[in-house]
């Protein structure tokens, strides 16, 4: 990715639009990449879903990341809490979810993105010498003709966190799924489509509210859309 830019627009506009051409794990890390990639196929329900809300999976873990060196302490702690007023679908109670498979916790892609982003963000504010808690999220959204996927329940939203990344990891047979960005007010900062794998935003989570339109599939057959959705926060953030 582009540090610069990513670091300058963060700054500017609290948050960067990052273009999957940006991007070059894929080419420089081959056989991880196919890895990393592979595992969304392998994400378990999330059982923390309403009623009749099927459409999800996901799989979670923790890092504390020193950008010193950015070395990676893996956390064997897969609980996950948002307050009620920031999350009014699932928040207000302890969610334990499965946890990402242990070879992709080390994947070298996965912590490339992290390293790419975290090193954005240090840019962007001071604090560069605290250490930093670090949240990976997997999510797989499914939507078929009886069932449709919704990204973001909870609607417009902020998740709780200094900064947040998302980035798209597929797209198959579905139609739907539009980013917005807004601010406190309402206003829309940016409204795309993220098509291509590695498409994504790194965001001021704390300015900027965010949310994704329902997903619904283009043909007969069943449709999914896979993201990671990576939470950065200061190691004295709440």
């Amino acid at each position: 990715m582009n540090l610069e830019k990513a670091a300058r627009e963060l700054a500017s506009q609290k948050f960067s639009f990052m273009a999957a051409e940006e991007w070059t794990l894929n080419r420089q890390h081959p056989d991880a990449w196919k890895d990393f990639t592979g595992s969304w196929d392998r994400l378990a329900t999330d059982n923390y879903m309403k009623e009749g809300d099927t459409y999800r999976q996901r799989r979670f873990c923790k890092y504390v990341v020193d950008p010193a060196t950015m070395t990676f302490e893996e956390l064997d702690d897969f609980v996950f809490h948002q307050t009620h007023a920031i999350n009014s679908y699932a928040g207000g109670r302890t969610r334990e979810f499965a946890p990402v498979e242990p070879q992709v916790r080390q994947n070298r892609v996965l912590r490339e993105i992290i390293e790419s982003c975290l090193k954005a963000i240090l840019c962007s504010v001071a604090g560069h010498r605290t250490t930093w808690k670090v949240y990976v999220h997997q999510f797989r959204i499914h939507c078929s003709s009886a069932l449709t996927g919704q990204p973001t329940p909870e609607g417009m939203h902020r998740d709780g966190h200094d900064f947040i990344s998302m980035h798209l990891m597929n797209r198959v047979g579905i139609q739907g799924g539009i980013s917005t960005l807004s601010d406190d007010e309402g206003r829309a900062l940016k409204t795309v489509t993220l098509k291509n794998r590695m498409d994504g935003f790194l965001v001021n989570d704390r300015a900027l509210r965010h949310g994704v339109s329902q997903i619904t599939p283009t043909t007969a057959e069943s449709g999914h859309r896979d993201m990671l959705v990576i939470d950065y926060n200061r190691e004295s953030s709440t």
